[in-house]
Parts: C-alpha cells; structure tokens; sequence
C-alpha cells in the first residue's frame, strides 16, 4: 500500500487551497470592481460551494483563503525590513 492510500484510510486526505474573493465583499459598494465587473457575491458563493463539492468526489479536502477588495481591508507585511 503507498503512502498515498494509507493518508486516505487514516484520514488525512490530500487538501487544495483556495484563493479566491471574499464573497461578503464582492457587492460591496465601496469594493472597486474593475477587475470583475460581473461577478456578484452568489456566484463566488455557488462557485465555491460546487468546488468543495467536486473536489469531495475526487477524495480531496478544500480549504479556503478569501481575499476582501475593499477599501477597509487589512495588509499584512510578511516580509518586514
């Protein structure tokens, strides 16, 4: 048996990371939208329920980072000098 059946019998399932918008800001008036002038918060929303769900099917885990556009976001400085 390779290492990869014995993660999935004991649980610990290959995960895929997910970077993608925040869908509580999408509609967000004060959120620019030049980039996805298009998209709405229901289709983020739909968009990552049916990844999870896909990616279930296929045996693996779905994580995911969402990222808010707006002007109130927060930034963080991972590489200070």
């Amino acid at each position: 048996m390779d290492d990869t059946a014995v993660d999935w019998l004991c649980g610990r399932m290959p995960t895929v990371l997910n970077v993608g918008l925040d869908p509580r800001v999408v509609d967000d008036p004060s959120a620019p939208n030049d980039a996805f002038p298009t998209v709405d918060a229901a289709q983020v929303e739909a968009g990552l329920a049916r990844a999870g769900t896909e990616l279930a099917l296929l045996g693996l885990g779905f994580e995911t980072c969402l990222l808010d556009r707006s002007t109130t976001a927060v930034v963080y400085d991972l590489n200070p000098q």
